[in-house]
């Protein structure tokens, strides 16, 4: 099978495993077609929206949700590199804290 042939394969196998209802009962197949997915359900999140309609593997359609609902919206890379805000400070701490007790005693 020459390369471009194999790519376009490639999706319809798990389209195919996914969407057979009778592989639901298998002990091992839902998690294998899970393990086989689920690294293209984030940088595929559409194809996996279409797979995950498309489903009858009550487990791959769970997981592919759950990992669809908790990839964040942008790459790592941006998330980590946005300013995080600065705390704020106040004069006095509003709770005594453990750090400094013979602080906390002379202030009451």
């Amino acid at each position: 099978m020459d390369p471009t042939h194999q790519e376009e394969a490639a999706p319809s196998i798990p389209q195919a495993l996914a969407s057979n209802g009778d592989n639901a009962a298998d002990q091992n197949l839902p998690h294998m077609i899970w393990y086989g997915i689920e690294p293209a359900v984030p940088t595929e999140p559409q194809r996996a929206l279409s797979l995950l309609v498309s489903a009858r593997v009550p487990l791959v359609r769970e997981y592919i949700a759950r990992r669809l609902a908790t990839t964040p919206k942008r790459p790592p890379a941006e998330a980590d590199a946005t300013p995080a805000a600065e705390p704020t400070k106040s004069a006095k701490p509003a709770i005594p804290t453990l750090a400094d007790p013979a602080k906390t005693k002379k202030d009451q």
